[in-house]
């Protein structure tokens, strides 16, 4: 477990971590996926960016 999450659960008493990523940046996902986050779920259509609409993954430790 990363350093960072060590110290969320244990000093702030954390239930969980989450990542919120375009779905379209596989290299994010990758990365995150690395230290062990886990795909969680798709949010469809949830954000319009330069007026096209887009999908954001959900993922969480």
């Amino acid at each position: 477990m990363p350093k960072l999450f060590e110290h969320g659960f244990t000093q702030l008493i954390l239930n969980r971590i989450e990542g919120y990523v375009v779905s379209e940046n596989s290299k994010y996902k990758s990365a995150l996926e690395k230290i062990n986050l886990k795909y969680e779920g798709t949010m469809r259509e949830c954000e319009i960016k330069n007026g096209e609409k887009s999908m954001l993954t959900f993922i969480q430790y």
